[in-house]
């Protein structure tokens, strides 16, 4: 990895996504931005010796000397504290001549060129970032294993699919209306943690919901295809039948396991409510 406006490309493409936000439409922001990849190189340089003019150069004294420190310093600190950064293990001479040769417009790699290095260390970094999400998972995906196991242990009505959904019939309505995937189903439910911490309730909010049944998480797709009209479930859903090892920030801890408490009120019910019931032709004869 080397090359001149490599640098440049891969502060502004992919290492600083966040930043390149944050300093859209704002020249004083955007200002920051620059300086931000001026500090990467200066920080990659810490085994360069003190011959480097930026090195030696005294303390400020003007202004615009003054001003350049102190963005230079705040981006600088930013910089230091972002752990992908420092994980990526970028070769730090390779990333100060890509710069200093795409100052010079001599870069070794045309667009092209760059744009294919890029999307290999994007990969790179969309790897390790999903290591990272998976390792902080595992503890919270323990746990629900855990708790599932405990759960069969203590009941025997709890069952488990191929796939891994457990669950266990709360009411049978002795119906024969099971819905498919393509249908919008209309539900009462309650979503709690393993650890009882109710995250949602369409049941304390006093409002059904309705929504297609391929258009949710796996488990509620699996699960609610079983049931009948007029069935309760409950549904032990783990995490990768769920929200998966991200899984909702402020809501839902990433690896969790869910219990949805699920009532099964209707299949298709706009379909229910516009349908009109025929009538015959006496009737229709009465109403003329």
């Amino acid at each position: 990895m080397h090359g001149l406006v490599f640098l440049a490309y891969l502060v502004k493409l992919h290492l600083a996504k966040s930043i390149i936000n944050y300093c859209r439409g704002n020249f004083v922001k955007k200002l920051i931005y620059v300086a931000m990849m001026s500090a990467l190189i200066v920080g990659c340089q810490q085994n360069e010796t003190a011959k480097d003019t930026m090195a030696e150069k005294a303390n400020p004294q003007t202004d615009i000397e003054k001003q350049s420190y102190a963005l230079g310093a705040m981006s600088s600190s930013r910089l230091a504290s972002d752990e992908m950064i420092k994980s990526l293990n970028l070769d730090q001479a390779m990333l100060v001549k890509g710069f200093k040769d795409g100052l010079s417009e001599q870069s070794i790699y045309d667009e092209e060129q760059l744009k294919a290095q890029l999307g290999m260390l994007q990969q790179s970094i969309q790897a390790k970032q999903m290591e990272k999400i998976a390792a902080e998972a595992q503890p919270e995906k323990d746990r629900g294993a855990e708790f599932i196991a405990q759960q069969k242990t203590e009941d025997a009505e709890i069952k488990t699919t191929e796939s891994g959904l457990s669950y266990k019939v709360l009411n049978d309505s002795g119906n024969d209306q099971k819905p498919s995937a393509e249908d919008v189903v209309k539900v009462h439910y309650t979503g709690t943690l393993i650890d009882g911490t109710e995250f949602d309730s369409s049941v304390k909010r006093g409002e059904p919901i309705e929504f297609p049944l391929n258009g949710v998480i796996q488990g509620w797709t699996e699960g609610v295809q079983m049931m009948d009209v007029g069935d309760k479930y409950r549904f032990y859903i783990p995490s990768d039948l769920a929200y998966g090892d991200q899984g909702r920030p402020g809501t839902i801890p990433g690896g969790a396991t869910l219990l949805f408490d699920v009532e099964l009120l209707a299949i298709n019910p706009d379909q229910e409510t516009e349908a009109e019931p025929e009538m015959d032709a006496e009737e229709k004869t009465d109403t003329q």
